[in-house]
């Protein structure tokens, strides 16, 4: 139950209120005949649509098919087939995101609390009927916008970027696993074709790899050109990882764009720990991964060949239960010390 909640909106223009509700399909729940017609008669001023029903049993296959932005109920004191329907509402997968006003005595109101959104006393002056029904509908649209907000930063941010706001996570160490993905001879590609062409063909390639990852449980931390960097938590991630690049490269050995086919992707896959946090100015951050391991990935993915998985010696250890891999290969990689045991991940005829 919200207590009477103001927002700044809609707090002091009371043209707001009409404006909201003009705008909105209001679901008024009485047994009596008279109480339907004195509600409709009190906002016929309102241009609203105005729904009223006095069969309780109709009452949710009403509201979801007239997509109810606010469902007001009158409630008679001690009548328990009121709260039945509050709770029918509530768990019903449709209904359960609609508001609930209840017109009800103020001695009445401990008996719905746990049912409802909003209480107006009995008999209700008009002008408090329409600020809350007002209220909890702007409540409700805010609500919905901000899923959809959400919904469509996920298309641009990370999942780890948005879970670090939401839960104010500073920078951490953490364990993951790092997949690295690029094209072979995108540079040459990107000579000799049409700009919104090459667009379009490393579009397509991203497109199928990042719902892969999402679907073995990683994330896609950034793109860039024509790879990816994406990230598996945990220390389970790094067989998720590696049967996330085994889907890549099946699919890439069987499918084809524009300029490619087969598809030329090469990979490379390192675990161990990293720091995640924001990297950047107070104007303009990103949120990230940095470390040796993530680096050492990167060098993988820049030796592997044309549909080609590389992975480093810790991968293969902790994957050797689950996957197949070539003969290890000690390989000097730009910027470390010392060489490097590496190993191919190989796909089952």
């Amino acid at each position: 139950m919200t207590a009477d909640p103001v927002l700044p909106l809609i707090r002091k223009n009371s043209s707001q209120y009409i404006q909201i509700l003009a705008n909105s399909t209001i679901l008024f729940v009485s047994e009596s005949e008279f109480t339907c017609r004195s509600f409709q008669y009190n906002f016929s001023t309102v241009q609203t649509n105005l729904i009223t029903v006095q069969s309780y049993e109709k009452v949710v296959k009403t509201a979801t098919e007239h997509h109810a932005d606010v469902i007001v109920i009158d409630f008679t004191s001690g009548q328990q087939s009121t709260i039945n329907l509050c709770q029918k509402l509530n768990t019903n997968f449709v209904t359960a995101s609609i508001p609930i006003l209840a017109i009800t005595p103020t001695r009445d109101w401990h008996l719905l609390e746990d049912y409802v959104d909003d209480f107006v006393d009995k008999p209700y002056p008009r002008t408090a009927l329409i600020r809350r029904m007002a209220h909890l509908i702007h409540q409700q649209q805010t609500s919905n916008q901000n899923r959809q907000l959400l919904h469509d930063l996920r298309r641009y941010i990370s999942s780890a970027a948005i879970d670090g706001i939401k839960q104010h996570k500073g920078v951490e160490l953490v364990e993951a696993t790092v997949l690295f993905s690029d094209m072979r001879g995108f540079t040459a590609a990107s000579f000799h074709n049409d700009i919104a062409d090459l667009f379009q063909a490393i579009n397509d390639t991203m497109r199928f790899q990042s719902e892969i990852i999402l679907e073995c449980g990683g994330y896609v931390d950034s793109f860039s050109g024509d790879g990816l960097l994406a990230v598996f938590d945990g220390i389970d991630g790094v067989v998720s990882a590696c049967k996330a690049a085994m889907k890549i490269m099946r699919y890439a050995k069987n499918n084809a764009v524009k300029f490619w086919n087969p598809l030329p992707i090469g990979i490379g896959i390192n675990c161990g720990a990293v720091m995640r946090g924001d990297i950047g100015s107070e104007t303009r951050r990103t949120h990230t991964i940095i470390g040796s391991m993530v680096n050492v990935s990167a060098r993988l993915c820049g030796i592997a060949s044309a549909q080609q998985t590389i992975v480093s010696a810790h991968v293969a250890e902790r994957t050797k239960e689950h996957f197949h891999f070539s003969q290890p290969k000690m390989v000097q990689l730009k910027g470390l010390p010392h060489p490097v045991s590496i190993y191919s991940l190989e796909l089952p005829e």
